[in-house]
């Protein structure tokens, strides 16, 4: 659907909602926490599914979901003042109602920004003129899959914990990554980017080798999600199989569909991918409980919501707002040290040096509060450099230009794809644990790319 009045209605009520709630935010007024909180979720539920977002809203679609899920346990107080989301003693001591206002408030400017992203990003589109110009489909011969799928394993396996989890709890066992050990983080991003390569590789070629190529990349998929990751308790792999799920998703463009043909597909295939993401978070909660329970022989179903993928990552704000310190505004600081640290970690040690993302690393600085013990909410990076209205801000960019991205990756491919498909993958840690995620994302992306543009033209 193009943008109309009632678009722009929408947009003028969405701005106008922004300055009301910074207002409160920044004057410190106490009002009901549930008005912010049911704003928000109209907001999640209209983006989610909206017609007027259809195609190419896909990945920011699941950034909105991340963005939201930890703000979950805000949601009790809508049912009851004595509802309790924290864990410990000390710190149900440290929240107050104005923090959990505030709280609020945050996820509802994050939400905002985003929204309103999306829909200046659909002002003068139609889907009916898009054009797809692919570029030739050159493929890996059989020894250069067979190299490719080798380096994914291996970086995988390099990134991976020492122990399963009936060996040790997840954070009690040894680790031996050697990427941690050089303060390299970017291996597993790395493993999943040529994973999704090769994939698209596999999906193009119709010589005689398609069939070796599905073997070795499902063998190498299964490998690395059921025994590198589950099995360990880690949780990267979600990114890998957003990634999966994505290219699968707009797969009819890439095999020349008509436009109309192409969305009819990829409708029924949404359908099939909300069932797999439920089942997915049923799974990343389960993990929540295993990840520290299994060692010790217990499985308690009560831990399933305080065990939560994004429980520390809500604790962030109690951490952040609880500490007067990080309420001191960066000024664009931590982006300026975040393009100093395009440079790896771990060249900034060779001479000496910290790098510039972690002498000033926030989730670092959350930690010390004794509050949280580690992630990082997108949100907070904005709010410590430019307050409440730079979360509104910063979030449309990113909703705005993913948007723009999204549509050049399907519809150009080449280093627009590379780049969508590691932001795809590298999403749940940029949202949970900050922007480095993203930033080691797409460097990573970008040196793949060349590197493989370079083999196929050998």
């Amino acid at each position: 659907m193009k943008y109309n009045l009632s678009s722009f209605i929408l947009d003028f009520i969405t701005v106008l909602l922004s300055i009301i709630f910074s207002i409160i935010y920044f004057f410190d007024f106490l009002i009901p926490i549930s008005i912010p909180l049911i704003i928000s979720m109209l907001y999640v539920f209209f983006c989610l599914l909206s017609k007027r977002f259809n195609i190419y809203y896909f990945l920011v679609k699941i950034m909105i979901l991340f963005y939201f899920t930890p703000f979950l346990p805000l949601y009790g107080y809508i049912f009851s003042n004595d509802y309790e989301w924290t864990w410990l003693a000390h710190q149900r001591n440290a929240l107050t109602d104005l923090i959990n206002l505030k709280i609020a408030i945050v996820g509802l400017m994050g939400i905002l920004g985003m929204y309103l992203g999306m829909s200046i990003s659909n002002m003068n589109y139609s889907i009916s003129n898009t054009k797809f110009h692919y570029p030739s489909k050159k493929i890996l011969n059989k020894s250069q899959f067979i190299f490719w799928s080798f380096l994914c394993l291996f970086f995988s396996y390099l990134s991976a914990p020492s122990n399963t989890i009936f060996e040790a709890a997840y954070f009690m066992g040894e680790s031996t990554k050697l990427f941690s050990i050089v303060n390299f983080n970017a291996g597993f991003l790395i493993s999943y980017i040529i994973a999704c390569f090769l994939y698209i590789d596999y999906e193009r070629d119709k010589s005689g080798l398609k069939k070796m190529k599905k073997y070795i990349w499902y063998f190498s998929f299964f490998t690395i999600v059921l025994f590198f990751q589950i099995l360990r308790g880690d949780r990267e792999f979600i990114g890998l199989i957003l990634g999966y799920s994505l290219i699968r998703m707009y797969e009819p463009f890439r095999n020349n569909f008509s436009i109309n043909t192409s969305l009819i597909l990829i409708k029924k295939k949404l359908k099939k991918y909300l069932l797999f993401g439920s089942i997915l978070i049923i799974l990343l909660l389960y993990i929540g409980i295993v990840r520290f329970s299994a060692a010790e022989g217990t499985l308690l179903i009560t831990g399933l919501f305080m065990n939560a993928p994004w429980k520390m990552t809500t604790l962030s704000f109690l951490a952040f707002f609880s500490d007067e310190k990080l309420s001191v505004l960066q000024y664009g600081k931590s982006y300026l040290d975040y393009l100093l640290s395009i440079v790896p970690t771990f060249v900034y040690k060779i001479f000496g040096f910290d790098s510039p993302s972690w002498s000033n690393n926030i989730a670092a600085n959350l930690v010390e509060t004794n509050l949280t013990s580690g992630g990082s909410h997108v949100s907070l990076v904005p709010l410590s450099n430019f307050g409440i209205y730079g979360v509104f801000i910063i979030l449309f960019i990113y909703s705005f230009s993913v948007v723009k991205l999204e549509k050049k990756a399907i519809t150009l491919g080449s280093i627009y794809f590379m780049i969508w498909i590691s932001l795809v993958i590298s999403l749940p840690f940029w949202f949970w644990y900050g922007e480095m995620a993203a930033i080691r994302g797409l460097m990573a992306s970008t040196i793949l790319y060349y590197i493989f543009q370079y083999k196929l033209k050998r």
